[in-house]
């Protein structure tokens, strides 16, 4: 083995020994490592790994999409929509949902019968496997109560929303424009939600 130290040539010869001991370290070594990333690989809990993009968020087997807050007017509960779609096999649930800018969040449901909306507060949206469930206006929907500030079209509304299996995840909520038009939350077609 040649050496180089301060601009001189050394020349010595390393035992076979020696490097035959160095080789098997080094081999051991790169064994370990590599069944520790196979454990850490193999025991993760893919199901609670949760990503999001401009358009969707993704949670376990749940991709939710399309989701917005409808502005209100003053400090008039103001209602949240968006499209869950369950990739799995297995069905889910919402079971609740929280925000640091609202004191309460229900799940409410418009039926229209012989003519006549009618509301009413459910417990849980069930998330069928391979299917989408959709809240949207005159359906399923988020009614955020007691807000702590009027939202603004434009800002962002933090949701936290909690799954029976998918787990825990926050959502963005953009808030857009209030609307004027015949809808389940305008004051005069509609049943008032402070009496749920």
């Amino acid at each position: 083995l040649i050496l180089h130290a301060c601009g001189t040539t050394y020349y010595s010869e390393e035992p076979r020994n020696m490097r035959a001991s160095i080789y098997k370290y080094r081999c051991i070594h790169n064994l370990i490592f590599l069944v520790i990333f196979l454990f850490v690989i193999l025991t993760l809990d893919t199901s609670k790994i949760l990503y999001a993009n401009e358009n969707n968020y993704n949670i376990g087997n749940l991709r939710i999409s399309s989701f917005y807050l409808r502005g209100t007017i003053q400090r008039r509960p103001a209602a949240a929509y968006m499209t869950i779609q369950n990739l799995g096999q297995i069905s889910d649930s919402l079971l609740s949902a929280s925000s640091p800018m609202a004191e309460m969040i229900d799940f409410h449901e418009t039926r229209v019968e012989s003519g006549v909306a009618k509301m009413r507060q459910v417990r849980h949206i069930a998330v069928k496997p391979k299917s989408m469930t959709v809240l949207k206006p005159g359906g399923l929907h988020l009614m955020v109560k007691e807000l702590k500030t009027p939202p603004v079209a434009g800002d962002i509304f933090v949701i936290t929303l909690k799954f029976e299996r998918a787990g825990t995840i926050d959502i963005k909520f953009p808030v857009k424009t209030f609307s004027r038009k015949k809808s389940e939350h305008t004051t005069t077609k509609s049943m008032d939600h402070k009496t749920h």
